[in-house]
């Protein structure tokens, strides 16, 4: 059994079609954990750089020729795809051009209708492709679109024995970004396999099914304008790709820290976990620390390119309102930049632009008319005072019998008036304190706000807002931890839990408080002081 593998990245052209920096990068790094006998193992690995259609044709027909049944081959194609009028496939080489009508010159670039042949007339039923690249030339300043997914890819290379993994869906667009060394979908693959966190059921091998699991979890999480797809058949779901270690402790240590980093930071349950999962693991605080980094930082990238939008879409707002076509333009460019779908900067856009006030409608004219005039009784002014005094008595007097009626005072025996009423809670000692949600990152902390139900916690009262101090709120969740002490970061006193609330347990606000973790772009973390209610 043999396993070989052909990368081919194409980052120039000779044409107008936009160079591709990553897409040299891309090949460089997967082809770094693929030779590593520690991981890939394979046998070979041979890279093609920027070539003519000729010598692209001329080695992937060699890749799998002459191949017996049970070798591995994988192809990886890192730039340009382009489709015909006729919506077929073509990878795209470095003399690929189109007409000056935008039509594709068909015998510059590798159709994918080739690549199938070559891989259907192959003995070897272990085939793997995987294709980082679109099929259109979109190019945003900072972030190179790489495709416009309307082929149908399955169709075109699927078969049996083969997976092929696609960095996006049919109908949207891969990103490679300026700031980043590798493209996004790529970088989850390289680190899947180099980390062996890819392994997800731990049997010490990656699969061409746990990689793509891995690298769509990543790519949604952090880009999630992209789609990554898979398409098997038969056996190929299960190919086995590369090793990975069992029971290292940095790997089962990142895989760890990658459940507990939903949405970009740690919560306060995780953070626990994971402090005693290190003094097991015998890591040092500088080790896990640079694992937390790199498991965070993609995240982090995502939350900065949100507020990147918004402020720009708060400056735009204010300074033209109603946006112009252009400007809208401009700004859909922008996002595409950035990497953000339009359901993610929709919240934004809704809550910055600015309410138009309904306009009131002009009452009718009315003409004016003059009636003739009705003589008026005579009435002295003696009679007319004296009139007005008795209807004021009149008022006084029924007015102050329905309010005896309605608030009669209480009257004890002794003829002292009763003490005012009593809350409804007592005053117990203070419970400490419990995590209610988050509010908006930019907002300031005020009571009735909308808590969000967020990756940190579930929404731990009912109703989900931030309540006045004296209020009475009613736990929803199982198992709510009151704590001693208000964690203030970034020092954090230790942890020291006073008692546990249930699902029903009702308790009073006593006071409240909010705080955003230090470099972190996550919202406001809103806690509580609380004791239990009496009725």
């Amino acid at each position: 059994m043999v396993k070989i593998a052909l990368l081919v990245g194409v980052s120039h052209y000779d044409s107008d079609l936009v160079p591709l920096p990553c897409a040299v990068k891309d090949v460089e790094a997967l082809k770094a954990v693929l030779e590593d006998s520690e991981r890939g193992a394979f046998d070979s690995v041979k890279t093609l750089i920027d070539p003519d259609r000729q010598s692209m044709e001329q080695e992937i027909e060699s890749l799998l020729a002459d191949r017996e049944k049970d070798d591995l081959a994988l192809l990886f194609f890192s730039g340009h795809g382009i489709k015909d009028d006729r919506g077929r496939l073509y990878f795209a080489t470095h003399i690929t051009r189109k007409t000056e009508s935008g039509e594709l010159v068909k015998s510059t670039a590798v159709p994918a209708s080739f690549v199938l042949d070559i891989m259907s007339n192959s003995r070897c039923k272990r085939q793997v492709v995987i294709l980082d690249c679109c099929f259109s030339g979109a190019f945003a300043e900072g972030m190179t679109a790489k495709a416009d997914r309307s082929i149908d890819v399955r169709t075109q290379l699927g078969g049996q024995g083969r997976a092929v993994l696609t960095s996006s869906s049919a109908i949207q667009y891969s990103f490679e970004e300026s700031a980043s060394d590798l493209s996004i979908y790529t970088r989850y693959l390289v680190e899947g396999i180099r980390t062996g966190v890819a392994d997800l059921d731990g049997d010490g091998v990656v699969a061409i099914d746990e990689l793509h699991d891995y690298a769509h979890q990543k790519v949604r999480e952090t880009a999630p304008a992209m789609k990554p797809k898979i398409f098997v058949a038969e056996e190929g779901f299960r190919i086995f790709l590369a090793k990975a270690p069992i029971d290292d402790p940095q790997q089962r240590y990142r895989r760890e820290v990658s459940q507990f980093a939903s949405g970009g930071t740690i919560s306060e349950v995780g953070r626990l976990v994971l402090n005693a999962l290190r003094e097991q693991l015998n890591l040092s605080v500088e080790v896990t620390q640079q694992i937390e980094a790199e498991v965070l930082e993609p995240y982090r990238r995502y939350q900065h390119n949100l507020e990147q939008y918004e402020q720009t879409f708060e400056k735009t707002v204010r300074s033209e309102f109603p946006l112009s076509e252009t400007t809208q333009r401009e700004l859909t460019r922008f996002r595409e930049v950035l990497g953000l779908r339009l359901e993610d900067v929709a919240e934004i856009e809704r809550r910055l632009t600015p309410q138009a006030e309904t306009p009131v409608p002009p009452s009718p004219k009315r003409y004016k008319r003059y009636p003739e005039p009705v003589p008026t009784p005579s009435v002295s002014p003696s009679f007319r005072r004296r009139w007005l005094v008795g209807l004021g008595v009149v008022g006084l007097v029924v007015g102050v019998s329905i309010v005896w009626s309605q608030f009669p005072p209480t009257i004890p025996p002794n003829g002292e008036p009763s003490p005012p009423p009593t809350p409804a809670y007592t005053n117990e000692e203070s419970l400490g304190w419990i995590f209610l949600g988050t509010i908006d990152r930019n907002a300031e902390l005020s009571t009735g706000m909308a808590l969000q139900q967020g990756t940190q916690a579930s929404i731990t009262i009912e109703p989900p807002r931030v309540p006045h101090i004296g209020d009475t709120v009613t736990v929803t969740q199982n198992s709510l931890n009151v704590r001693g002490n208000y964690p203030q970061p970034p020092d954090y006193a230790p942890q020291e839990w006073k008692d546990t609330l249930n699902n029903g347990d009702r308790v009073v606000v006593l006071e409240l408080k909010d705080f955003i973790e230090p470099n972190s772009a996550v919202p406001h973390k809103v806690w509580a002081r609380v004791k239990r209610f009496s009725s």
